[in-house]
């Protein structure tokens, strides 16, 4: 197995042996100016994605084998002296390289160090450093021999890994905060305790339906159309001719799909009882497109009702409307108004989207219904 300069090294003559374990756990001697010529030690080290270096300390003169150089991004016939190296080295690790390095050398402590590199055509790659620092005892000078692996794909797995866990203490997070706000406001307007089960049985349906949404997709995100059909099919929504409905089938950021299933559900509910879904003939149509504004990205809906009995304003503000305010203001930062006209309620919302929102396909969609215009506010 050859430790590289230019030309090749290993016709030196050898001189008494000096063993550092890498972190493999293969032992690897020195002999002169290069490795013992051992071609299935080579082979392993290759397979195993491992690469060796050997630098002399009084010179900096380096030896590298062709593995290494092959991580370090360079043809196995360029030159890679120790400028090179430590030139490749991240700019924002090159002083933790550099403590660690000086440690091992004059502490004679082994170096064990994660850190970035960057390659000749610009990518970035993260590198495993294993080694020590030898003092070699026929009086040649101190050598510092490391091996080198290629772990990037280990660091970008754990990054995906923190990622997802961050994510994932977020959204339990609100989901308690949502579920702690829906039991309170229950108990506090239900009449009785058969009226707390079921209404609260029917909320937090809601909420485990706009969850097996996100959980369903791997990006975390659900379709706006995805969100509409799941939280109104148990109205009627596709089969039957109450709801009307347009707009473009947008990806929903995780923190507004929970949301809006829950406020859809409880404007559905809400029109079941007392509104348009209460009695033949009447409907409802929601309508959504996306707007931009200030450079950002922005979900308009509209639900107005129809065909229902007179509408006349509550004497007090109920449940429905302070969690919609909750959901839609408080928890994402939105806007939203409702108003109680005769001839049927009309809710509107304004909601901020992430920059990264995109209508799926490139579609608008249409609902089941006769297509309709947008109803002016």
């Amino acid at each position: 197995m050859g430790i590289h300069e230019e030309p090749r090294l290993g016709a030196a003559e050898p001189r008494e042996g000096v063993a550092a374990v890498s972190a493999s756990g293969l032992e690897v001697t020195v002999l002169g100016n290069a490795l013992e010529d051992d071609g299935e030690l080579e082979r392993a080290l290759v397979f195993s994605g491992i690469g060796c270096w050997v630098l002399e300390l009084s010179t900096q003169r380096l030896r590298v084998t062709l593995h290494c150089k092959t991580i370090y991004g360079r043809p196995s016939a360029d030159r890679f002296e120790m400028a090179d190296m430590i030139a490749a080295i991240h700019p924002a690790d090159r002083s933790v390289y550099n403590d660690a390095v000086d440690a091992a050398v004059r502490n004679g402590v082994c170096v064990d160090l994660d850190h970035r590199i960057l390659l000749p055509d610009g990518s970035e790659r993260w590198v495993e450093l294993r080694g020590q620092a030898i003092i070699d005892q026929m009086g040649s000078g101190p050598i510092l021999i490391c091996t080198v692996q290629d772990i990037t794909d280990r660091k970008q797995g754990d990054l995906h890994r923190a990622l997802l866990a961050s994510e994932m203490n977020h959204r339990v997070k609100n989901s308690f905060s949502l579920t702690q706000a829906v039991i309170h406001q229950t108990v506090r307007s239900a009449k009785s305790i058969r009226e707390v089960a079921t209404v609260l049985d029917l909320r937090l349906a809601a909420l485990a339906v706009a969850n097996d949404l996100l959980v369903s997709d791997v990006a975390g995100t659900a379709t706006m159309v995805d969100v509409v059909r799941r939280a109104l099919l148990p109205f009627g929504f596709g089969t039957t001719d109450h709801f009307q409905w347009a707009g473009p089938d947008v990806a929903l950021p995780a923190r507004v799909v929970a949301s809006l299933s829950l406020v859809l559900h409880e404007l559905a509910t809400n029109a079941s009882k007392f509104g348009a879904l209460s009695q033949v003939g009447g409907s409802v149509r929601l309508v959504w497109q996306m707007t931009e504004r200030k450079g950002q990205m922005r979900l308009s809906l509209t639900w107005r009702e129809a065909n229902g009995p007179p509408v006349r304003p509550p004497q007090r503000t109920g449940f429905g409307t302070r969690l919609i305010q909750r959901c839609l203001g408080d928890e994402i930062g939105g806007f939203t108004a409702i108003e109680f006209r005769i001839d049927g309620l009309l809710f509107t919302a304004d909601l901020p989207m992430h920059e990264s929102a995109s209508t799926v396909a490139g579609t608008s969609l249409t609902g089941e219904a006769t297509p309709f215009q947008p109803p002016s506010c």
